[in-house]
């Protein structure tokens, strides 16, 4: 579990605007019900999924205290998933995913695999991990051997 403390709220709290911008750019028919997506209550599930999950893991990328993107992960029954990645929009073509893979690479190479769930009208999302050498293996699931994804970050 991770234990949230004013510094990290206001990190986590940051995050969760860089997730809702990301949906408004990733899906705009959003936007028409915007308060539905981003309100107080979506924003406290978001925050308590995080807080109350086994195993979840934040890696984030700053610069001067201002969140940048962020990697999300868990470990579940031994295996590692990659929970959610979100860059601030204008960011994206900073190297800042190559930067927290990286960093999750650091922290995990004890596992031969990671598998990504990417929601199947995300065709960006798609795209990015198909590049970077995740296979589809099924329904929404992707997933790369650590070796090619430590070589992918050394490039």
């Amino acid at each position: 579990m991770i234990k949230v403390n004013e510094k990290n709220e206001k990190v986590l709290n940051q995050m969760y605007n860089i997730l809702i911008q990301n949906l408004f750019i990733n899906y705009p028919k959003f936007l028409k019900e915007k308060e539905k997506h981003d309100n107080n209550e979506n924003y406290q599930k978001w925050i308590n999924l995080i807080k109350e999950t086994p195993n979840y893991n934040i890696i984030t990328e700053e610069e001067n205290e201002k969140v940048l993107g962020f990697l999300n992960y868990q470990i579940e029954n031994n295996k590692l998933w990659i929970c959610e990645v979100q860059i601030r929009d204008e960011n994206k073509q900073s190297h800042i995913l190559k930067k927290l893979l990286k960093k999750f690479v650091s922290l995990n190479n004890n596992y031969k695999t990671v598998t990504i769930h990417i929601n199947k009208n995300n065709t960006v999302s798609k795209k990015v991990f198909i590049h970077i050498g995740f296979k589809y293996i099924g329904n929404t699931l992707y997933k790369i051997n650590m070796k090619a994804l430590e070589n992918y970050t050394k490039n």
